[in-house]
């Protein structure tokens, strides 16, 4: 009877084992996982090269920190709707990554008298990695007279971001 017992509780345990194996194979589920990640612009290597191109260097001074976004521009003695030019160059180094480059903010301590432009030139809609380049061409124009001769000189600065994009998603060569 004992032998009957366990053989009869041996048969239940394996049963229950064999369904278990086999719910488990017969409702098998696909995981999908969705989100996304991403590269923070701070953790990616694009920057001004430190080479600064003006139009007219008694009337325009401009300057930036190779290994930073930022740039500075003072313009003076300009005569009513004058302008003159400050070019630099942007170098992405990262091996993998594009970037795109966008302006954050231009700070403009005599805003009534000097216009601020810039325009950005990404040749292939980003800036490629392996060294690409894109040039930032920020235009100053005179637009009032001042009156009072510490009116006639400006100083501004620029910030700029760097945002990180998918190569596959640009026009680089790959």
């Amino acid at each position: 009877m004992k032998h009957k017992k366990n053989t009869i509780t041996v048969a239940i345990l394996s049963l229950i084992f064999l369904l278990g194996v086999g719910y488990a194979v017969v409702s098998s589920v696909n995981l999908t996982i969705t989100g996304s990640a991403g590269a923070q612009s701070e953790d990616i290597d694009v920057s001004f090269n430190g080479t600064t191109a003006v139009s007219n260097s008694s009337k325009v001074q401009a300057s930036s920190t190779a290994g930073t976004l930022g740039a500075n521009i003072t313009v003076s003695d300009l005569t009513l709707n004058e302008t003159v030019t400050a070019t630099y160059t942007v170098v992405n180094k990262e091996t993998d990554v594009a970037a795109v480059l966008d302006n954050t903010s231009i700070t403009n301590n005599k805003s009534t008298y000097f216009e601020v432009t810039t325009s950005i030139n990404q040749t292939e809609g980003s800036i490629c990695p392996d060294n690409g380049t894109a040039t930032v061409t920020v235009s100053v124009k005179m637009i009032k007279t001042p009156v009072a001769a510490a009116d006639s000189t400006a100083n501004i600065t620029l910030n700029y971001t760097a945002t990180p994009v998918d190569v596959s998603t640009t026009n680089c060569p790959q």
